[in-house]
């Protein structure tokens, strides 16, 4: 007997979308068919994510099957659908923000954590999209506002472990303008963070954060980039052609040939399956210190003197910038001289 013809159809993603918003619920067996119906054909439509989005905004009683089937399957869609794949385009990020966004805001948990996933998920993602996710910690901790701000805890003014660990999940993520460095935008909101906050009692987590990304971005050693996604696009089929390894038939030495290739064929690996470049870590302590020069030294001067006083943790900062720089610029003296 042949068993798949007594299993029924599953209806078209338009149908099932309108059933369960008459429902009013997504049970676990409504988020088994509705996952039948998404990956049925190996490739999501806009028009399919659009409902999805539709759907899960049109119902609060939803099994956690669900949230898992939304946040695969509009990552799927925003992340692994476009070449190169792994790489989170400008426009596919615009159409993100648009979608979970009202007045700059992040509507729902589901649709922030779906901005987590997305970022984490790509080899890349434009800055554009972590200042929006590093926005909506701003929100929470200015006014109170947002998803972070849904289960009533939070304290306006005041960073708090919630905050933290979505400030971590960003900065950290796998992707990124700067791959696993901090980019000075993404410093300039965490200085933003601090002086919002700096009279308020926040969660020791946040001053160790705040150290150790800021001097992430002061000190990053810059071999461990990312490649741009205009690199990839242009250097994949370089890469997929074997005969460029012939190049290296100029070292006489069997051993750097060998080392060489494998070096190239690893490069590829890296950016075509999303692993991380060998050796990269996503904690500022396992970075190498590389000197601060006189643009890096006049920004965070100028952060640091911009309200008129120093506040704890950019004591702290300072402290831990020059122990691991001996040779520290001199453009910081004065500030080194208000401190003794």
């Amino acid at each position: 007997m042949d068993i798949e013809k007594h299993i029924p159809p599953t209806p078209p993603i338009g149908e099932l979308v309108a059933s369960l918003v008459a429902q009013g619920r997504i049970t676990v067996d409504d988020a088994l068919t509705l996952r039948r119906a998404v990956f049925r054909d190996g490739g999501i439509a806009e028009a399919e994510a659009e409902r999805l989005f539709a759907l899960d905004e049109a119902i609060s009683d939803k099994a956690p099957e669900w949230t898992a089937l939304f946040l695969e399957a509009l990552t799927d869609y925003l992340v692994r659908q476009a070449e190169p794949r792994g790489y989170v385009s400008d426009a596919n990020a615009a159409w993100l923000v648009a979608m979970i966004s009202r007045d700059g805001l992040v509507k729902s948990a589901s649709e922030l954590e779906l901005l987590l996933h997305v970022i984490e998920t790509a080899s890349r993602s434009p800055e554009s999209l972590e200042l929006f996710a590093l926005a909506q910690v701003k929100a929470a901790v200015l006014l109170g506002n947002g998803p972070l701000a849904d289960g009533g805890t939070l304290t306006p003014g005041v960073i708090g472990p919630d905050e933290v660990a979505l400030v971590r999940r960003v900065l950290y993520a796998h992707g990124g303008t700067e791959g696993i460095g901090i980019s000075r935008a993404e410093a300039d909101m965490l200085f933003d963070l601090n002086d919002a906050s700096s009279e308020a009692e926040n969660c020791n987590e946040w001053s160790d954060l705040f150290v150790k990304a800021i001097s992430n971005h002061l000190m990053t050693a810059a071999g461990l980039r990312m490649p741009s996604r205009e690199d990839i696009l242009a250097r994949d089929g370089w890469l997929d052609d074997e005969q460029h390894l012939d190049m290296f038939t100029m070292f006489d030495s069997d051993l750097v040939r060998d080392a060489l290739v494998d070096s190239l064929r690893r490069l590829k690996s890296t950016v075509c399956c999303n692993n991380k470049p060998e050796g990269a870590d996503d904690d500022a302590d396992a970075m190498v210190a590389a000197p601060i020069d006189d643009d890096e030294a006049r920004w965070l001067i100028g952060r640091i003197r911009h309200d008129g006083a120093m506040h704890d943790n950019e004591l702290a900062l300072l402290l831990f910038l020059k122990e691991e720089n001996p040779d520290i610029n001199p453009l910081f003296e004065p500030l080194f001289e208000e401190i003794d």
